[in-house]
């Protein structure tokens, strides 16, 4: 996964655990994330970056099909959640909009960013869990 976002120009910085990513607290442009982490869950890593008053758009992955998992992800403000198996158009999909909320420069990098994803159309599969997307300057 990181060399498809990267083949797209995007900053990727990778974490192996959750706790790792909230101890160093990089500033990042979006979140993509697992349900099933390996010291904590999901939805405790989204729990704990709103309480530090996060808003960074998160992008949550799972294997889970348990409604009460998707209730609240969505009560967390997350818009879309992947179940997996799932494609690399839907991952990029979800990139792509999520960036798109962001600031004028981070809109017109992501612009020719949005041209590639669209080029791409390849349904391939994606099933990995710490990815973290950094900023590009704004």
């Amino acid at each position: 996964m990181r060399c498809l976002l990267e083949a797209y120009d995007l900053d990727v910085q990778t974490y192996q655990r959750g706790a790792d990513f909230l101890k160093n607290q990089p500033e990042i442009a979006c979140l993509i994330t697992d349900y099933d982490l390996p010291d904590i869950d999901g939805l405790e890593l989204i729990s704990e970056l709103r309480k530090r008053g996060s808003q960074v758009p998160i992008i949550m992955s799972t294997a889970a099909t348990d409604p009460w998992i998707k209730r609240c992800v969505a009560e967390a403000g997350i818009k879309f959640v992947l179940e997996k198996p799932y494609s690399y158009e839907a991952l990029l999909g979800a990139i792509r909009e999520e960036l798109g909320r962001g600031c004028g420069q981070q809109r017109r990098q992501s612009a020719a960013w949005h041209r590639k994803a669209e080029r791409a159309g390849q349904a391939g599969r994606l099933n990995s869990r710490y990815f973290f997307l950094r900023p590009r300057s704004c």
